[in-house]
């Protein structure tokens, strides 16, 4: 598990066990919110090891590659709509932490659903009422690279 810890954030003092702790128990708000299709598993004699199942799919980026202009905007529309649930859910249970998302920590299962397969939280300071705006611009930043200028366009636009 990645862990960015400053010293002006006010986590200084949360041990490791106590991060991950974070982590499982938003995995299974989102599991429980029918959000997340892995469960998670918690080795009693271990607070430092993270367990899940294995989901296969492709990542949403190598998705993407393959989708004409009208397919890709239909996936993204569902994409934003599934990051609109799991940013509700983190807010009513007031996981107000910095996701890493980008197109190769949601993975499009084999049945089409989608799935975040990379919850490492970075926790740092974001307020409440900036959150889902922040995680969004971080996303579509880390994004837009990896696009081409049409699905840009498309992506900006829906």
């Amino acid at each position: 598990m990645k862990k960015f810890l400053y010293q002006d954030n006010g986590f200084e003092n949360l041990s490791f066990s106590v991060l991950l702790d974070k982590k499982y128990d938003l995995v299974n708000k989102l599991t429980s919110a029918k959000l997340l299709s892995y469960s998670t598993y918690k080795l009693n004699n271990s607070g430092d090891i993270y367990i899940r199942d294995y989901v296969s799919g492709v990542t949403l980026l190598e998705y993407f590659m393959f989708l004409n202009a009208s397919d890709f905007e239909q996936k993204s529309k569902q994409v934003i709509k599934y990051l609109q649930e799991v940013f509700i859910q983190m807010r009513k249970y007031k996981f107000f932490v910095s996701v890493d998302l980008h197109l190769n920590n949601i993975i499009v299962l084999n049945n089409g659903k989608i799935d975040l397969i990379d919850l490492d939280l970075v926790y740092i300071k974001v307020e409440e009422g900036s959150f889902e705006a922040e995680a969004f611009a971080k996303f579509f930043f880390k994004s837009v690279s990896y696009l081409t200028l049409i699905q840009r366009e498309i992506l900006f636009r829906v």
